[in-house]
Parts: C-alpha cells; sequence; structure tokens
C-alpha cells in the first residue's frame, strides 16, 4: 500500500513528519507533549538514527513518537530494523 510505513517508497522518517504535519504539530509542541528533546525527534524525522545513543533507544523513541501521532507504533519500530 502507497504511503504505508513499510512502502520502500517512504521512509519511516517522512511517514512520522508527515504524520505530524497533517496534525499541523510543530516539533516544539510534539517534544513537549512526548517528552522528547527537538532534536531526537528531528533526528528521527531525518532518519539519523546513529545520533541517537543506541538502538535500543531509537526503537523506544520511534514508539513513543508513533503513538503519540496515532499511528502503529509496531510497525513504525520495526521499519527502522529493516
Amino acid at each position: 500500500m502507497a504511503g504505508s510505513v513499510t512502502d520502500p517508497r517512504t521512509g519511516v522518517g517522512s511517514a512520522l513528519r508527515r504524520a505530524r504535519e497533517l496534525r499541523a504539530l510543530t516539533l516544539d509542541q510534539a517534544a513537549r507533549d512526548t517528552r522528547l528533546r527537538v532534536e531526537q525527534l528531528d533526528a528521527l524525522e531525518r532518519e539519523e538514527f546513529d545520533v541517537l545513543p543506541g538502538e535500543v533507544y531509537v526503537r523506544a523513541s520511534l514508539r513513543t513518537y508513533a503513538n503519540y501521532l496515532g499511528m502503529d507504533a509496531d510497525e513504525v519500530a520495526g521499519a527502522c530494523a529493516r
């Protein structure tokens, strides 16, 4: 399905950004609500996972952010492992 997080044409970061923008949320708002730093959310949206402190942290952050955005947290966290 086009637009799915697992769709090779749509990266997990793009899907997160699109979901945030569709809800008219800024990174600052998302950071406040999720208690993740703006820099961390930005790294997730840019798929720069290597700047975050490890795979377990990345998966937990992806789950938190995906849940906040109303996305399937398992699908989002699983997509970064591929």
